[in-house]
């Protein structure tokens, strides 16, 4: 099969969600005897090869006016031109910034269900313009495949812009795995005992309640650490270290962005993790603390029930109050047998849901089926 990827986001020019999704998406399907191909406006203008898969750039041409209509319609071009030469079999697109509001005259497309910005500009309150709500709109309508990586994902999709699929599969993302170049990097001095964040250092990751949590915990236990693992900006972690009495800020720790492995390792290591994510459509980085075996508190709001059973895999908490966040970090630290318990079951859920091989049979039959 001949698939081709829409993806601005592809590494290793960005660390996002869309982009890691895709290139293991791709790399996957190469590594299965396929071919797979990237598109979009990326860091270079040309061809280049990420291991099997070939990535394409497209130049980002720089307009006094419409220069996203352009973006588009340039992409449309390229694509039809590019299943024309290749012979694709089915493109595969996220619905966020609405890239294929015209759809394509000469091929399949699936449009993958992450989050819209539409979305997340109604749950935040930031500022998008209405030619991009437009255009996610029009690639919802024009293109009626859909692949959501979560239930939680399809439905929003659906209150939100009204609009029905033709068809629609589930299908969870491949887990990331390290880069060969990470493997190498010195491993990170940790403290003993720590709670783990790992996301980007904003409200709608909860970042900003994870800080209240811990520092909660942290007034209690006087050798238990905090660490966050993700960019942010300078005020987000100022707002977040606010959040600690003075004598324990010296036990807070940003560690920035992490490569796959590092993060990983860090995982393994948590006393706790936490996930307290307001939006997220999937939660990767929750299915990668279970995979590292680490015992997690969440919510239990959005898609974190289709992954983990809270009760079961992991402790939830049913509203958003730092308090109870901390007491059940408290609960997890003083059972540690039954913290064991539960992140070994965790871990086999994940491992069993999102196995390489199971997904990827899966997202075959999800093509074959368009």
């Amino acid at each position: 099969m001949r698939i081709l990827y829409v993806c601005n986001e592809y590494p290793p020019a960005h660390r996002g969600g869309l982009g890691i999704y895709t290139q293991r998406a791709a790399q996957v399907m190469a590594a299965k005897g396929h071919l797979a191909f990237v598109i979009g406006y990326l860091p270079f203008v040309g061809q280049r090869m990420d291991g099997a898969v070939t990535v394409i750039s497209l130049r980002k041409w720089r307009l006094p006016a419409l220069r996203a209509l352009f973006w588009r319609i340039e992409l449309k071009r390229a694509i039809e031109a590019l299943v024309a030469e290749k012979g694709i079999d089915l493109v595969e697109a996220p619905e966020s910034e609405g890239w294929l509001p015209f759809g394509l005259n000469n091929c399949k497309v699936a449009l993958r269900l992450h989050m819209s910005s539409t979305q997340i500009q109604e749950d935040t309150g930031a500022k998008l313009s209405r030619m991009v709500r437009w255009f996610e709109r029009q690639s919802l309508r024009r293109n009626r495949e859909w692949l959501p990586v979560s239930r939680s994902a399809l439905d929003k999709t659906k209150r939100r812009f009204k609009i029905r699929p033709s068809r629609s599969i589930v299908l969870f993302p491949f887990l990331p795995k390290p880069q060969r170049h990470e493997e190498r990097r010195t491993t990170l001095r940790l403290p003993a005992r720590f709670v783990l964040f790992a996301g980007g250092l904003r409200w709608r990751k909860g970042a900003f309640l994870a800080a209240e949590a811990t520092a909660l915990l942290l007034r209690r236990d006087a050798k238990m650490h905090a660490v966050y693992a993700g960019s942010g900006e300078a005020s987000a972690r100022a707002r977040m270290l606010a959040s600690f009495d003075p004598k324990d800020r010296d036990r807070v720790h940003f560690l920035g962005q992490l490569g796959q492995a590092e993060l990983m390792g860090t995982m393994r290591k948590a006393s706790v993790f936490l996930f307290l994510s307001y939006l997220d459509a999937f939660g990767m980085v929750l299915s990668e603390a279970a995979s590292a075996g680490c015992p997690i508190v969440t919510t239990e709001a959005g898609c974190v029930p289709e992954i983990l059973v809270p009760g079961e895999h992991v402790w939830g908490c049913q509203g958003m109050d730092a308090p109870g966040i901390s007491r059940l970090m408290e609960r997890v630290l003083r059972s540690p047998k039954l913290a064991k318990g539960r992140a070994s079951k965790a871990k086999s859920r994940v491992k069993s849901l999102m196995s390489e091989g199971r997904l990827a049979k899966a997202y075959l039959e999800a093509y074959s089926r368009i």
